[in-house]
């Protein structure tokens, strides 16, 4: 199924990525995704590329706590932000990169 319509894989190793960067940094979850997403292109007989470059994207988007980035975490105390602002303001930027990812990312790089 995944051969046939690879913007699954793509849509959850985005969902998967994202959810580990917003605990730990977004450095150590490309290293940790990395090795992964290469096993998981091999085995279903896809380019690594596009995977990878979701990997680096979604790394980066430590939108939903103040955890996952540094200058989120400085942020917070001086803008008086609860943990709950970020959430609210995450969350749709979030998936206006969720969206912008999937849409792109297959056209740049070919599966």
């Amino acid at each position: 199924m995944v051969k046939e319509n690879p913007t699954l894989l793509l849509a959850g190793i985005f969902i998967l990525t994202t959810t580990f960067s917003q605990f730990i940094n977004n450095s150590a979850t490309a290293v940790l995704m990395a090795p992964i997403v290469l096993l998981a292109a091999s085995t279903v007989g896809i380019s690594p590329e596009p995977l990878l470059i979701t990997v680096a994207v979604s790394a980066s988007t430590a939108f939903l706590t103040p955890i996952g980035t540094t200058t989120n975490a400085m942020v917070i105390s001086s803008g008086n932000y609860k943990f709950m602002d970020y959430f609210k303001v995450g969350l749709p930027l979030l998936i206006i990169f969720l969206i912008t990812t999937l849409l792109l990312v297959p056209i740049i790089w070919p599966f």
